[in-house]
């Protein structure tokens, strides 16, 4: 309870000093639960320290920021990927809806003109989404990238302290 109540203290007395009306509010020290206040390791912090190569290396730390954005890169594009299937289909849907209509619209009227412009717009975009897709596939065909993100993720360890 002593620690919890210092760094309040501490706390209170630094938050004080700044003068600012964007300062963020006090803590109250009399609002504190006992469990809260009963959990003494959660203010044993020292404990918690670790001199892991993993925690101190500063290379170390790079590779391993570096595989968690490679991880996270990877993801959001399997989204994206999904995403732009779920396009796909509803553009071909669109475009089986647009031919139906066009099949019972009088050629000359203005309704078949527009509904032809909507279809060669879909058809556009369908093929815009193609090209994405061979810039993507070629910009992923770079095995030694690959091959150097396998050869460091079996560096790097696979539990922390």
């Amino acid at each position: 309870m002593t620690n919890v109540g210092k760094l309040i203290r501490e706390y209170n007395t630094e938050v004080s000093r700044l003068n600012h009306p964007s300062a963020p509010p006090l803590l109250n020290e009399d609002k504190l639960t006992d469990l809260l206040l009963s959990d003494s390791d959660l203010w044993c912090l020292d404990r918690f320290q670790c001199n892991g190569r993993w925690a101190k290396d500063p290379q170390m730390r790079r590779a391993i920021s570096s595989l968690s954005t490679l991880e996270q890169a990877e993801k959001e594009l399997q989204i994206l990927s999904q995403e732009c299937q779920r396009f796909v289909n509803q553009q071909c849907l669109e475009l089986n809806n647009l031919e139906k209509a066009i099949a019972v619209v009088c050629s000359i009227s203005a309704l078949h003109a527009t509904l032809k412009s909507s279809m060669v717009d879909i058809v556009r975009s369908l093929l815009q989404l193609a090209r994405l897709e061979e810039i993507a596939s070629f910009l992923s065909s770079s095995q030694s990238s690959e091959d150097e993100f396998r050869e460091l993720k079996g560096i790097l360890p696979v539990t922390y302290c």
